[in-house]
């Protein structure tokens, strides 16, 4: 077992009795908290009502708490909503030749996973398709993918609504599916890929799912939180995806209840969760599969598994990263490809999970199992901070980091090509990318973050003056 915790005479109101024997086990002694108080089981008479109340964990009422107060308002919805729908106008605008070319959202605003400071991932489909194995595209494929989200970009900037008055606009071209960052000056964040329909009818299937498990979105939006405040919420940093993060979630309350054990209770559920991923998963071969009922072996996976190694091949390598054998692998339901083999910061993430549960069994050492003075959440990361409006994750988070790294730059430049040329070519595959990039020069030296997949490229940006900005431009 990974992350041993010396034993403590005091007692732990946060750990629950179905733990009991594990924590033994993994004690190598007597157990020393008193995990049998267990707040979730406790059932009282309400007066009058002939129906039993029920008591959850301290760190229940926290997460419902913190829930509450994340998850976007109506009006923000609605901003988001004018974001999404002044895009489309914009890419019918930039591609105006193309039939069958729509826009959709997918993500956690799609599936109502999202909190307040969640981007919008939109996804232009009929115009180019990713490869199906390994769910990217070849290398020779994007600098055409990337030509198109620039068109996107260009067609922006002519944009009359104040809806997408740009704070910052900014290009990945070397990831496997080519991304355009945008963030709006009233904060709202975007994604916009090209690819085909499989982002939506996951986010309709995750839609579902939360339905059918009604713990499933708070756990979602803690671990969000969490995994952000460790900066592993990115796959191109080698982090988790919403997507992945949804998948073990949802594994894990299948499990749960196979065992016969309470989802209901958040505090408990979480901690299980972090116990789980953190210290009773093996990575080398073990794989989480909602589609087979949870956890299965990965030996039981075919296509998933020849998918990770295929995708494997054509990542690049990153000191500390793992081998892709060992590392996370999640079976989409949809695919049945594995959708995690981007995560290459495996002991990371792993050791998180197990960070996370000891800060809470130590915020619980020596508690009553009632005791609702203290926030449990406050030790996995800053509450007051992420529900306060004024915060500003894509300033204080670095939604955006330019790598200005003139060699990746040049190699994908964008292919020659006037407007007319690209926006009449049919869907399907297309030819590579041309190497140029005149714009590449005078860009800057290598910035921060040279571990991630794709290298960026700044667009525009209103803290920088029109010539500069002009000259980033140009380089696209």
């Amino acid at each position: 077992m990974l992350g041993m915790h010396p034993a403590s005479g005091a007692s732990c109101s946060l750990s629950s009795s179905f733990r009991k024997q594990a924590w033994m086990l993994r004690q190598g002694g007597p157990l020393s908290r008193t995990l049998s108080t267990r707040a979730a089981s406790t059932e009282t008479q309400q007066p009058g009502s002939g129906q039993p109340s029920r008591t959850y964990s301290p760190l229940h009422y926290n997460i419902e708490s913190f829930c509450q107060k994340i998850v976007p308002t109506e009006a923000e919805k609605r901003q988001k909503q004018a974001v999404v729908e002044g895009l489309r106008l914009c890419v019918r605008r930039a591609f105006p030749q193309l039939k069958g070319v729509e826009v959709h959202v997918f993500g956690s605003f799609a599936n109502g996973l999202s909190t307040w400071t969640s981007d919008v991932d939109l996804v232009v489909t009929g115009m180019l398709q990713p490869e199906r194995s390994t769910g990217g595209y070849e290398l020779a494929d994007r600098g055409r993918v990337s030509a198109r989200l620039k068109a996107i970009a260009d067609s922006l900037r002519k944009a009359n609504d104040r809806h997408l008055d740009m704070y910052k606009t900014q290009l990945i071209p070397r990831a496997r599916i080519p991304l355009l960052k945008l963030i709006t000056k009233t904060s709202i964040c975007i994604d916009v890929s090209i690819s085909d329909d499989t982002g939506p009818r996951a986010a309709r299937y995750m839609a579902q799912q939360s339905r059918a498990f009604p713990s499933m979105k708070a756990l979602v939006l803690v671990l969000k939180m969490y995994l952000k405040s460790q900066r592993l919420n990115e796959v191109k940093d080698g982090g988790l995806s919403s997507y992945s993060l949804n998948n073990m979630v949802i594994a894990h309350l299948q499990e749960e209840l196979k065992a016969g054990r309470d989802v209901f209770d958040l505090g408990e559920t979480l901690y299980a969760f972090l116990l789980r991923y953190g210290e009773e998963f093996d990575y080398a071969n073990d794989a989480v599969s909602v589609d087979s009922g949870g956890v299965v072996s990965k030996h039981d996976l075919g296509f998933a598994m020849d998918s990770a190694r295929t995708a494997a091949v054509a990542q690049a390598t990153y000191e500390g990263a793992s081998s892709w054998n060992e590392r996370l692998c999640v079976d989409c339901p949809l695919t049945k490809r594995d959708v995690s083999n981007g995560t290459y910061r495996m002991d990371l993430l792993r050791d998180s999970f197990v960070r996370a549960a000891r800060k809470l069994e130590e915020m619980a050492r020596g508690r009553r199992p009632n005791d609702t003075s203290v926030d449990y959440l406050q030790a996995l990361f800053d509450v007051n901070r992420l529900v306060r409006r004024s915060y500003r994750p894509e300033v204080d988070d670095g939604y955006i980091k330019t790598i200005p790294r003139e060699e990746e730059l040049m190699e994908f430049s964008f292919p020659e090509g006037d407007d007319d040329s690209m926006q009449s070519e049919p869907s399907g595959r297309s030819g590579g990318s041309r190497k140029g990039g005149a714009g590449a020069r005078g860009m800057g030296s290598r910035g921060p973050g040279t571990g991630q997949q794709g290298s960026q490229v700044l667009l525009s940006s209103h803290q920088a003056s029109s010539s500069e900005a002009a000259a980033c431009a140009s380089g696209l």
